[in-house]
């Protein structure tokens, strides 16, 4: 299995993502028994929680796609039980937010610093896993941590570089 990721404003064409496994294969010889292709909005943007009187929408809709890494199917699972957790309780019940407020800080910073260096991202993420132990970062990454460890997984990051575009990009989130 090999997978193509870009973090780009735009969709790329097939033959970006063919020559990108080429490269990454380096000649040696390959067999391809299946292809897929996909799109997930790396946004930040609200979500309507409610689009009818009775009609919530989950998924992607639903903006349960966690803005800076795109995994959904945790946050989704998590979401509907706690929907038919408040459906129980009362007929039309507000729907829970996606996800704690703090990650959707840190999902801003993390997507503002990707668009402006997008090739550090990988050193970045790489980084989280050989600083950290590594059942913290797939937690953090499906925001199951406590406050200690998500401010662990802080200090593991570029601090200056992240304080930096933390300082830079607040005031374009706020504003919304």
């Amino acid at each position: 299995l090999v997978e193509a990721t870009w973090f780009s404003p735009t969709v790329h064409e097939p033959s970006v993502h063919q020559a990108a496994l080429e490269r990454a294969l380096d000649g040696h010889e390959y067999r391809v028994r299946h292809r897929e292709r996909g799109v997930i909005p790396m946004t930040t943007a609200a979500f309507p929680r409610r689009i009818g009187r009775r009609v919530y929408p989950i998924g992607l809709a639903g903006g349960l796609a966690k803005p800076s890494t795109g995994y959904a199917f945790v946050d989704i699972q998590r979401y509907a039980k706690a929907m038919a957790t408040r459906l129980r309780k009362h007929p039309l019940p507000e729907p829970p937010a996606p996800r704690p407020p703090m990650s959707d800080v840190q999902d801003k910073v993390f997507l503002s610093y990707l668009q402006r260096h997008p090739r550090g991202a990988g050193r970045a993420i790489v980084g989280l896993f050989e600083r950290l132990p590594a059942d913290l970062v797939p937690r953090f990454l499906h925001d199951r941590v406590t406050p200690a460890e998500r401010l662990r997984v802080m200090a593991a990051m570029p601090i200056s570089t992240m304080s930096g575009e933390l300082i830079r990009s607040a005031p374009t989130w706020l504003r919304r």
